[in-house]
C-alpha cells in the first residue's frame, strides 16, 4: 500500500519475500504489474511466514523464485516450492511447469532482462544448464514425454549433482563436470 501511495508500484517494481502482504496488497500488485519474488525456503528457515500463496494462485501476479538463505541452489528452491503443499495444509500446489517458469522467464522478466535470457529462443543469450538424466536413480521419461513431464522431472528429481555442462553466452563454462574457462585453483584464489 505504501509503494502504491507514493507512486513507485509499477511493472518495474520487484517485491522480495512479501511474507506479510495482505490480500489488498496483492490486488495492488496485480493491478500495477509488479513482480513478487518468492523465497519460500528462506522464509521457512527464518520462520518469518509465507506470502499469501493461496491468494497468489488466484491472481495474475508474476511470481519469480529466489533465495537468500545460505544456499543459492535454484533446483533446491524449486523442489521446496513443489513440496510446500505436502508440508503445510492449505498451501496451493503450483504445477512443475509454473515453478519452472518462476525460476526462469519470470525471474528474467522481474529483472527486466527477459529479452536477453530466461528462455530458449532465437536471439537470446545462450545461457544454458545441461542436466544428465542417464543416472539410474533418475525416473525414466519416454521419447514421447512432453514439456510437463520434463518439468516435473526437473522440479522433483534432479539436483545440482546432475548438472553436466553450463553454457554462458554460448560458451561452455563447465564441460562434463569440469570447469572449462578457468582452473579450480583460480576459482579458489
Amino acid at each position: 500500500q505504501v509503494f502504491h501511495d507514493v507512486g513507485i508500484l509499477g511493472p518495474e517494481t520487484v517485491i522480495a519475500h512479501g511474507n506479510h502482504l495482505r490480500a489488498e496488497d496483492l490486488v495492488l500488485c496485480e493491478e500495477s504489474g509488479a513482480s513478487l519474488v518468492l523465497c519460500a525456503r528462506s522464509a521457512s528457515m527464518k520462520r518469518t511466514g509465507y506470502p499469501l500463496l493461496a491468494h497468489l494462485s488466484a491472481r495474475n501476479i508474476r511470481c519469480a523464485l529466489g533465495t537468500d538463505w545460505g544456499s543459492t541452489d535454484l533446483l533446491e528452491e524449486m523442489r521446496f516450492m513443489a513440496a510446500l503443499p505436502r508440508l503445510f495444509p492449505g498451501v496451493p500446489a503450483f504445477s512443475p511447469l509454473a515453478i519452472l517458469r518462476m525460476a526462469t522467464i519470470n525471474g528474467a522478466s522481474a529483472l527486466g532482462i527477459e529479452r536477453e535470457v530466461g528462455s530458449i529462443e532465437s536471439g537470446k543469450q545462450a545461457d544454458l544448464v545441461f542436466l544428465d538424466v542417464a543416472d539410474l536413480r533418475v525416473p525414466r521419461r519416454g521419447v514421447s514425454a512432453g514439456v510437463r513431464e520434463w518439468a516435473e522431472l526437473l522440479v522433483t528429481d534432479l539436483t545440482a549433482r546432475h548438472i553436466s555442462d553450463v553454457m554462458i553466452k554460448g560458451e561452455f563454462a563447465m564441460r562434463e563436470g569440469t570447469l572449462a574457462t578457468m582452473t579450480e585453483e583460480d576459482v579458489l584464489k
